[in-house]
């Protein structure tokens, strides 16, 4: 393949795919010239252009995700952490933010850390999320209430 004519095709802004496509030739054969003449298609161009986290400034290629454009996985991990963490206030508050058990050995239900509360599944084949969990239990009582469902207490 000519240098020239791989000029004009990368310079219509075609991938790889695309040029083997116009050529009637494999990817393959494309990549391999391309790598000959020392040209790349815009979209490999792009790739190779190295990513800066937006939030810590990283610039070690290794430490992102494919998918996660300009954010370091440190930082992805962290944001996903704090949204979980905002998601199950929510859900605490919105279920009283206390231990529901009649049961529970804390008197008034346990309410000290939301992060000991778990929520029980009224009804663990129902799939909608806001159906689903209608308790909240303090872990202990979680695994009591789910130790007599099993039959072990």
């Amino acid at each position: 393949m000519e240098k020239q004519q791989l000029d004009s095709l990368i310079a219509e802004g075609l991938s790889q795919g695309n040029i083997a496509g116009r050529l009637k030739c494999s990817q393959s054969n494309v990549r391999h010239w391309l790598k000959k003449h020392g040209l790349q298609t815009e979209r490999v161009a792009r790739k190779e252009t190295p990513r800066v986290c937006k939030v810590c400034g990283e610039q070690d290629q290794l430490k992102f995700y494919r998918s996660t454009g300009h954010i370091c996985r440190a930082c992805f991990n962290k944001d996903c952490l704090r949204r979980q963490q905002e998601s199950k206030m929510l859900a605490v508050d919105y279920l009283g933010g206390k231990c529901q058990n009649t049961n529970c050995p804390v008197p008034g239900g346990y309410k000290r850390y939301p992060g000991a509360l778990e929520f029980h599944h009224t009804n663990p084949k129902n799939k909608d999320p806001k159906i689903r969990f209608r308790c909240l239990r303090q872990a202990i009582c979680h695994r009591e209430e789910h130790a007599r469902i099993r039959g072990l207490l």
